[in-house]
């Protein structure tokens, strides 16, 4: 079975091919944009993940942000254009230079206004994906990724949650950020299905002399974390690790 990839169509139109068709791929955008101003070669750069609660979809794209649609891709909406005027991060300069590259992305099953998204340094997903190394990502890429962002309007305002015990978000007295989750790789997020502030987070470390893998919990929706299983799990020389 060869899967044909069709152009995508524009950012502001709906698509007019509902309902999809069986057999062939129907595009529901959004379309391409244009990084650095070079209308030769549009991307919008690859989705990254996709979370789902029932028509409310969210996509996380690699150059391109994210992107909401409640009536199942009919209609799409833009949250992160304006990222940096919506994002408060205290004491963190990185914002000035923020991309608009995202990596996993999840959503509550019991409230779809519940979104979690993993904010990456576009050359990092740039290289995951592997994207031609001439191009200029100065204009969109931060240092480092600043780590999980969460919403609990929908994507109309976000907060960054660096892992740690310090309370971050509204009223949070997190002021440094520089908890476990930034840099790393996250492997699975998973809501509890009976109250969706219970989250646990698969976290992958390889930062040294300090590995912060380990499955995180929180129970406040994201706003203060626990690594469960730091020093409680045996490798096979008898060493404690975190996970």
């Amino acid at each position: 079975t060869v899967l044909r990839l069709e152009q995508l169509e524009d950012r502001t139109t709906p698509t007019n091919n509902i309902p999809l068709h069986p057999v062939n791929w129907t595009p529901l955008g959004p379309v391409a944009i244009n990084p650095g101003g070079n209308t030769n070669n549009p991307w919008s750069g690859p989705i990254a993940s996709v979370a789902a609660n029932g028509s409310t979809w969210y996509v996380a794209t690699v150059g391109g942000g994210i992107w909401k649609t409640t009536d199942a891709g009919t209609t799409w909406t833009p949250l992160t254009d304006y990222l940096v005027q919506n994002i408060q991060v205290p004491g963190n300069p990185s914002l000035q230079n923020v991309s608009l590259a995202f990596g996993m992305i999840a959503v509550a099953p019991t409230n779809p206004n519940f979104v979690m998204v993993q904010h990456r340094s576009l050359r990092d997903l740039a290289t995951r994906f592997n994207y031609p190394d001439n191009l200029d990502y100065t204009l969109y890429n931060a240092p480092t990724g600043l780590g999980w962002l969460i919403s609990y309007d929908g994507g109309q305002t976000w907060f960054v949650t660096d892992g740690d015990n310090v309370p971050d978000g509204p009223g949070g007295t997190d002021t440094s950020l520089t908890g476990p989750f930034i840099g790393a790789l996250v492997d699975k997020v998973v809501f509890s299905p009976f109250d969706p502030n219970t989250i646990y987070i698969a976290v992958t470390d390889t930062t040294v002399p300090i590995d912060a893998s380990g499955i995180y919990r929180s129970t406040d929706g994201g706003r203060t974390w626990e690594n469960l299983t730091a020093n409680r799990i045996q490798d096979s020389q008898g060493n404690f690790t975190s996970g």
